[in-house]
């Protein structure tokens, strides 16, 4: 388990602590989570949609699927 409270995530929406369980839950879901977004932004592209990829709009979308995948 990793303990760091000090540290956050720049995101689109604003700033998010990490916590225990986000960093845990990201890293036994990282290459599925990579995966997904690699996925929402080919499929963008495909639908005339840019999505720059870069570290604030991944960071967003992991922040998102967190959320989501709590409330499950």
């Amino acid at each position: 388990m990793i303990s760091n409270n000090h540290y956050k995530i720049k995101t689109v929406f604003g700033k998010y602590k990490l916590d225990n369980n986000f960093i845990n839950w990201y890293s036994s879901n990282r290459d599925d989570i990579k995966q997904m977004f690699n996925n929402l932004i080919n499929i963008s592209l495909n639908n005339g949609i840019y999505i720059e990829n870069n570290d604030i709009n991944f960071n967003s979308f992991i922040t998102m699927a967190y959320h989501e995948s709590i409330h499950i």
